[in-house]
């Protein structure tokens, strides 16, 4: 089992997270596919959501990589003609009324499918997990895309605060947008014949994201009403994504804007997935509510993205404070999300994908393991000051070929 050594957590932090993970584990299929899936967690039970099951692999492939092959098989079946993976399983919406048309779910396995082809090199595998990747994001474009804007729209739960007030080509998010153009980047690395036709919609996006959803007042990225053509002023923990897509001047505002205890809060138990400052802002206590437990919550979530995207803005003594903090947070309390003052975990106890990103916080940020079938093992670890002389390792990962290290 993996056994990672440093001050900030024990043993059963990890086996406790690794155990929660397993509980997400499903070996009778539904829904027409075929193998074993990571299903959220908890009261949720054995449906298989897309985004859920991407975000458990994204630790999975570190602790069992076998599985990886069925997390690929898996998607090409929620994979439909037109290209669209499901948001899950049931396609049921009856629950949000205001949905009325096939939706996705937030598109970050565009990022994770390229890794792993990295992972295994040249495969028949690659090739099916490109096959799904290369359909996916035609779907986008074909479903989402606004030619006028040049931005992409999203539907409930392909942005988060999921979007139920509007369908297609209304409402255009900094999320959405900011994952597909890094999946543009991800996608040119690995396809090199197409990377030229990849490197231009990741331009031609992030023209858009600094034209539209830049707002010089308020010194952040925000999400875009595509009807009225205006920008809507909801502050929301999403905007730091947009470090991969500014400017230095941008950068600076945007990092001001992330360490104001007011807003965010830095300093205390970050980050609030709202600024405290917008009127979105409160708590939830107790289960899963929709758009209110997006507002102001803190979830593994929004921090993961954020400390990776601090460390391609170069901000990296605040990305490792964002890493160590959020794995305090979050050590044997991989609630669905945490209270923002008292760090109390609401909604699901044993969420899937809470466990997950603690541990891949661990491994590939912390300790910064990477692993290629072209470059091997490698560790470009974040370790604070204050850590210098402390016992530091990790054990047993589990890599593609199915050795230890």
């Amino acid at each position: 089992m993996l056994k990672i050594t440093c001050p900030i957590i024990t043993d059963s932090d990890v086996e406790k997270a690794i155990k929660t993970i397993e509980t997400c584990y499903f070996t009778t299929p539904v829904h027409g596919l075929t193998r074993p899936f990571y299903g959220p967690g908890g009261e949720y039970g054995n449906d298989c959501w897309s985004l859920d099951y991407t975000l458990i692999m994204e630790a999975v492939k570190w602790l069992i990589p076998e599985r990886a092959a069925d997390y690929v098989e898996n998607l090409a079946r929620m994979q439909g003609e037109d290209g669209r993976i499901k948001l899950y399983g049931s396609e049921f919406f009856g629950h949000i009324p205001s949905v009325k048309e096939p939706i996705s779910s937030s598109p970050k396995r565009l990022r994770l499918l390229p890794k792993l082809v990295k992972m295994w090199g040249e495969t028949e595998l690659s090739r099916e997990a490109l096959s799904v990747a290369e359909r996916d994001f035609s779907w986008w474009v074909k479903s989402r895309y606004d030619e006028k804007s040049g931005l992409f729209s999203a539907v409930f739960e392909e942005t988060f605060i999921p979007n139920t007030e509007s369908g297609s080509y209304e409402y255009a998010p900094v999320d959405t947008n900011i994952e597909l153009l890094l999946a543009c980047r991800a996608l040119a690395e690995v396809i090199p014949e197409k990377a030229d036709e990849y490197l231009t919609w990741e331009k031609k996006l992030t023209d858009a994201v600094n034209r539209l959803l830049w707002d010089e007042g308020e010194g952040c990225y925000l999400p875009y009403d595509l009807r009225r053509g205006e920008r809507i002023k909801r502050r929301m923990a999403s905007t730091f994504l947009g470090f991969y897509a500014a400017d230095e001047e941008k950068k600076e505002r945007l990092f001001a804007l992330l360490t104001d205890p007011n807003a965010f809060g830095w300093g205390e138990k970050p980050l609030y997935s709202v600024s405290k400052k917008d009127p979105l802002f409160q708590t939830v206590e107790g289960r899963y509510v929709g758009n209110p437990s997006w507002s102001g919550s803190v979830w593994t979530y929004h921090n993961l993205p954020t400390v990776k995207a601090l460390r391609y803005a170069g901000y990296e003594d605040a990305a490792t404070e964002l890493s160590i903090k959020t794995i305090e947070l979050f050590k044997s309390n991989y609630a669905e999300f945490l209270d923002p003052f008292t760090g109390k975990g609401n909604g699901v106890r044993d969420y899937g994908w809470s466990a997950a990103e603690w541990l891949q916080l661990l491994i590939e940020d912390i300790f910064g393991a990477s692993y290629t079938a072209k470059d091997g093992l490698q560790f470009t670890p974040h370790f604070p000051k204050a850590w210098e002389g402390e016992k530091l390792s990790i054990e047993s990962l589990r890599l593609p070929d199915m050795s230890e290290a």
